[in-house]
């Protein structure tokens, strides 16, 4: 996606809200034209929207900022730990 004149890379999106103590597991998808985090925290976790929206504003470029964010229990993988985009849709 190109916002601004600026490419956006959903992993650098997700690289970047992997660094919170909080988060277990990410992933960041464009859909629509709209940055969308899925997030499952670790167990336990204290977090919230505007945790990780205060989060972002800190470390991402205005840009790279989510649209959404979406807790889930489990972020979708294939055995090889690569991100299933269409189950992960599915959760929308």
């Amino acid at each position: 996606l190109i916002r601004n004149g600026v490419t956006i890379y959903p992993r650098d999106i997700e690289e970047s809200i992997l660094e919170m103590p909080e988060a277990d597991d990410v992933a960041a998808l464009i859909i629509d034209g709209d940055v969308v985090v899925f997030i499952r925290p670790l167990p336990d976790a204290a977090v919230s929207e505007s945790n990780i929206a205060d989060f972002c504003l800190r470390r991402l470029p205005v840009t790279h900022q989510p649209n959404r964010i979406q807790f889930l229990s489990a972020i979708p993988r294939d055995p090889k730990g690569r991100l299933v985009k269409t189950d992960l849709l599915k959760t929308k």
